[in-house]
């Protein structure tokens, strides 16, 4: 059964209204090295002037790494990817950016944000359109401690390229350097401390 955007939102939102306010804080579980992937729902789009600039939605993945700063903060790096392929056309969406995770009085919420390159490719075997762009994102998650060192974390991010160039097979695209990429991304992650 594939679920709409709005039923995953509505769905996500469920969850973290139902968390209880009073769970312990996460000082005792951010420590030392950490890592983690995390799968879901994902919207890319692709918009510049001359560009067809709709959303489509398909499946998005993250792998993160890095060292706790102090129980209250995490940085790392971070790869995200999203890939859809309809009517012999494929396309991809990723990033790679360093991170931040920001845990307000050291409890179970946390704010993310980071600052990276993110690319996209469109792929029919015999063309190829691509952009690549510097950008940032922002999101945030409830982290759930389900074993000494391992936790679940629903999260909601977005992810959003300054602009730069529409390149057809290696060349720009006259009148495309406007085109800015674009990720929204919703799911379930888990990771180990």
């Amino acid at each position: 059964m594939r679920l709409s955007s709005s039923a995953s939102v509505t769905a996500l939102a469920a969850v973290l209204l139902a968390v209880p306010s009073s769970l312990p804080a996460q000082s005792a579980l951010n420590q030392g090295f950490w890592f983690g992937f995390g799968l879901g729902a994902g919207y890319a789009k692709t918009g510049c002037e001359i560009c067809v600039g709709d959303h489509q939605s398909s499946y998005t993945a993250y792998f993160r790494l890095g060292t706790t700063i102090n129980p209250g903060f995490l940085l790392g790096a971070e790869g995200q990817g999203w890939m859809k392929s309809a009517d012999g056309i494929d396309r991809a969406m990723g990033s790679l950016m360093a991170v931040g995770l920001w845990y307000p009085n050291r409890g179970p919420w946390f704010l993310k944000g980071g600052l990276g390159i993110i690319s996209d490719r469109v792929d029919d075997d015999a063309d190829a359109l691509t952009s690549r762009a510097f950008g940032a994102q922002i999101g945030f998650g409830y982290e759930f401690q389900i074993g000494k060192n391992t936790s679940l974390l629903p999260f909601v991010n977005g992810t959003m390229s300054m602009q730069g160039n529409r390149n057809f097979n290696g060349s720009p695209i006259a009148g495309a350097s406007d085109t800015r990429l674009s990720l929204f991304q919703i799911g379930l992650g888990m990771t180990w401390h």
